[in-house]
């Protein structure tokens, strides 16, 4: 049976095959090249309507977000805090009336491997965020709000002020 079908197909046929899965290949890999290529610069570019930055002695936060339409808010954070190591991240969470409540996951430092979790809330006033300050609670390497404590939109340190989304 192997003896009938290997006469079928003849050399030149058996040259033709193998160039054309060759040349298919090929462009398989190239496809996939070029659309790990798109990613990463789609990831570079992002771009964000909602950009602020608060200043307090020495620490400077940078906070960058969009507002999606199902009314979801996410963004990147990046807090330069006197005697902690620089943070960076991504914030994720939604608006319940004036309050943004988002977590916050970043990484410390140097170390990209260990990522840490802490959720926000931000009040909104006219064109300023305040970050509140309420008691949190960790639980399995989460930081979590204490419940039914008030959050502190009085008493702190970060007030957001709107800056140009271009300035770095």
């Amino acid at each position: 049976c192997n003896c009938f079908f290997i006469n079928l197909i003849n050399h030149d046929t058996m040259k033709n095959i193998c160039l054309f899965a060759q040349i298919l290949i090929c462009m398989i890999v190239v496809s996939c090249q070029n659309k790990k290529t798109e990613t990463a610069d789609t990831n570079e570019i992002t771009t964000y309507d909602n950009c602020y930055k608060a200043v307090y002695e020495k620490d400077t936060l940078g906070l960058k977000f969009n507002t999606l339409a199902d009314g979801t808010v996410e963004g990147t954070m990046v807090m330069t805090v006197s005697d902690i190591a620089k943070r960076t991240g991504i914030i994720k969470g939604k608006f319940r009336g004036d309050t943004l409540f988002a977590n916050y996951k970043f990484t410390q430092g140097e170390n990209r491997i260990s990522t840490y979790k802490t959720p926000l809330a931000f009040l909104k006033k006219g064109d300023k965020l305040i970050l509140g300050d309420w008691d949190n609670e960790i639980a399995m390497d989460s930081t979590y709000s204490a419940s039914g404590i008030a959050i502190d939109f009085d008493h702190i340190k970060y007030k957001f002020t709107t800056v140009d989304c271009a300035e770095k």
